[in-house]
């Protein structure tokens, strides 16, 4: 979902949850316009989910969760259009 806040400003959110082992993913977004050409973007992930593994039958790691094992990320970005 994203929300345009001011004429040059939008933020979004999007959250996923699996119903199979309860983890989730939510991102949160802003953009902002600096100029015509020139765009500013903003980002944080958040997962949510159990960080343990276990092994298979065939000695394999598997994790417990989809988005569990995930660290949180933050990023930002600059965009130039010409």
């Amino acid at each position: 979902m994203s929300v345009q806040i001011s004429p040059v400003t939008i933020v979004g959110l999007q959250m996923l949850y699996n119903l199979d082992d309860r983890s989730a993913f939510t991102a949160l977004s802003i953009e902002r316009h600096l100029t015509d050409d020139l765009y500013l973007d903003l980002g944080y992930y958040r997962f949510l989910g159990d960080k343990k593994l276990v092994f298979s039958e065939k000695n394999v790691a598997v994790p417990t969760s989809e988005y569990g094992l995930n660290p949180d990320m933050a990023y930002i970005s600059l965009r130039y259009y010409f």
